[in-house]
């Protein structure tokens, strides 16, 4: 592992990586041995060289437990309407419960109802999110990356856990039914299939997967002094996503088929839970804390400054109570703006603004088409099978 002394001298890259330094960093990065297996990142000390591989690791396990269970919920929820639509047509297919055999749940008014309900859950789990974003990133500023990431994998797992008390919920009661059914058997008032919309509720306390690839890349540029070197990491942590994408769909197309009929998603969820718990066991007892203790509580300049100019308007005596309520808030306002201002120094923030619309334009195309559009169509048009729809595409 390289010294910080070693880092300096070999590369003064104490600049934002987007920066008019960047271009010299990367020339002095090209003249460094090439590694073969896995780079040498350097950090502020021992007790943070293993963040580099835990940070790829998690992001490889989190994706791996979104893959497993993705299409295997659109294919639960699948189920769900298919039971309450046989429920007063055909009592003996609606009877097999979970087990019914996804060919007979094919119907467009089945797959309308899926394509509804599985659009508010991702509304309400992405609005969950935005909700509670904010607070949690001026959390881990105050608090630390620690406790927000494992704010957000315990956040991961309770929401697994949830859809897989309703799915197995709603399957074991019909299931057990031995007897003709009828519209009462299998409304489940306790579980209702709009019970779904509330298990990305969670997020508004753990945020979504971008949040915690967020904490992540914070994590890193805690502890690593490297422009360069962090710029590599940032690009292999998000590379492990596509490692994870390639092979894990495959396993949970298999995993929801164990039956032949595509009628075990249940088991790729379980499976989900599990991967989910093990990221939870990593953030607690394997990942360190990276924010400087000495950092945590130091205000700036602008906090003091505003600080102080609220205690002013606070004690002040002048002018209705009202006003100078008014005149806080704008004063905090404009100490938040600053705040922004100082984070994007360096990059610009016309750069800032195109990467924030950017990725609010691929994440509107991500969800839209890959999820909806690229897994339903072959479902509907092609009489395709959502275990296949789920290890081809």
């Amino acid at each position: 592992m390289a010294t910080i002394e070693e880092a300096r001298t070999n590369s003064p890259e104490h600049q934002p990586l987007l920066g008019a330094q960047a271009t010299q960093d990367a020339i002095s990065y090209a003249g460094r041995p090439r590694w073969r297996f896995w780079p040498t990142f350097t950090t502020t000390a021992a007790r943070y060289r293993f963040i580099p591989l835990l940070g790829c690791l998690v992001i490889f396990i989190n994706e791996a437990e979104y893959f497993f269970k993705q299409v295997a919920t659109m294919r639960a929820i699948e189920a769900m309407h298919c039971i309450e639509f046989y429920a007063t047509r055909n009592p003996n297919i609606a009877a097999l419960g979970k087990h019914i055999p996804e060919r007979f749940c094919k119907d467009h008014v089945i797959q309308k109802q899926l394509a509804k309900t599985a659009g508010l859950i991702m509304f309400f789990r992405m609005f969950s999110a935005i909700l509670g974003a904010g607070l949690l990133g001026q959390l881990a500023d105050k608090m630390g990356r620690k406790p927000i990431l494992v704010l957000h994998k315990l956040n991961v797992f309770v929401s697994n856990v949830i859809w897989l008390s309703i799915c197995e919920c709603r399957g074991h009661i019909l299931y057990s039914t031995t007897t003709p059914l009828t519209m009462a058997d299998v409304s489940y008032p306790l579980l209702p299939i709009w019970a779904l919309y509330f298990t990305g509720a969670t997020s508004m306390i753990g945020g979504n997967f971008d949040l915690g690839l967020a904490m992540l890349f914070a994590s890193y540029t805690d502890v690593m002094p490297s422009a360069s070197e962090r710029a590599t990491l940032f690009f292999l942590t998000t590379s492990m996503q596509y490692v994870a994408q390639a092979f894990c769909p495959p396993i949970g197309g298999w995993l929801m088929n164990l039956d032949g009929k595509g009628g075990t998603p249940d088991i790729a969820l379980v499976v989900s839970v599990a991967v989910a718990l093990l990221t939870v066991v990593i953030m607690i007892f394997f990942f360190p804390e990276t924010l400087d203790r000495s950092k945590r509580d130091k205000p700036s300049e602008n906090d003091h400054d505003a600080s102080a100019q609220e205690d002013q308007l606070r004690t002040s005596s002048e002018g209705p109570k009202h006003s100078r309520s008014d005149a806080i808030v704008w004063s905090r306002i404009k100490r938040t703006w600053k705040d922004i201002k100082l984070g994007v120094s360096g990059a610009g923030f016309g750069n800032i603004l195109l990467l924030a619309v950017s990725i609010l334009c691929a994440t509107v195309g991500i969800k839209a088409m890959d999820w909806y559009g690229l897994v339903q169509y072959p479902v509907i048009k092609l009489d395709w099978t959502f275990p296949q729809v789920c290890t081809l595409l």
